[in-house]
């Protein structure tokens, strides 16, 4: 790996991980094959550091049987070493969301590796959006994993997403069948006011320019779901807020 794609990781990883308390490592692969020991030449690695707060768990070829042990440490981030053919050169590294590991059973482990995340995701006590109805009687609460929502919250025109930013200002769409959060955009600065196109296709929001939220620098941004494409609506630097992303055409 050459040393700008070493930076690009670990400003990634800074960033995601930034406000975690407690971390666990989970280093995968099978350490009898050079092609598949990456994950856990690195765990070793890590472990090494010896940093405060950072469990490392060497699973090997079965990462499911190290579910429990992570369960008692109580991370509220899960870190998973491993190789994988994404199609780069080898020797590329990579951060993934777990929306975007593959479903393939083909693998080196007795277990697919989405499924193991699933089910530390679905024993973990995460964090969750809890809904409720207009008579104010309960409804199910949609787990959001690490990913801690801020409370600007907006549904999609079909009732089956929520867009929303963390509290890092990142913005996420969770899935309410399906229960996958997923990242959309990470922005230098900060998140606000969420809302959706009418055929639900576009997400616009309120963003800062800068990391420094006191500088004021807001416009209205949207982003495309299909293909990805971040548009700014404004210059402005004054545009701030759900109301003023609803008085945006969709």
């Amino acid at each position: 790996m050459t040393a700008p794609a070493a930076a690009s990781i670990e400003a990634d990883l800074a960033r995601r991980l930034r406000r975690a308390r407690r971390i666990a490592v989970l280093g995968i692969g099978d350490e009898l094959r050079r092609e598949d020991r990456l994950g856990m030449l690195a765990a070793r690695e890590v472990e090494a550091l010896r940093l405060p707060d950072v469990r490392v768990f060497l699973a090997g070829v079965v990462p499911e049987s190290f579910t429990g042990p992570i369960r008692r440490v109580r991370p509220d981030h899960v870190l998973l070493l491993d190789a994988a053919e994404f199609g780069a050169r080898p020797g590329t590294a990579r951060v993934l969301h777990p929306a975007e590991v593959g479903g393939s059973r083909f693998s080196t482990h007795a277990i697919p590796l989405p499924v193991v995340i699933a089910y530390i995701e679905e024993t973990q006590e995460g964090r969750k959006i809890r809904l409720v109805h207009s008579d104010h009687r309960p409804l199910q609460d949609v787990a959001t994993g690490s990913v801690t929502p801020s409370g600007v919250l907006s549904w999609s025109p079909d009732g089956m997403r929520l867009a929303f930013a963390d509290e890092d200002g990142d913005l996420y769409i969770v899935d309410i069948a399906s229960g996958i959060t997923t990242p959309v955009l990470a922005m230098p600065g900060r998140i606000e006011g969420t809302t959706w196109s009418g055929n639900g296709t576009t997400v616009v929001f309120s963003a800062t320019r800068e990391e420094n939220a006191t500088q004021y620098l807001w416009d209205i941004y949207s982003i495309d779901l299909d293909d990805g494409e971040l548009r700014r609506i404004t210059t402005s630097g004054k545009d701030r807020g759900p109301d003023l992303c609803r008085m945006v055409p969709p």
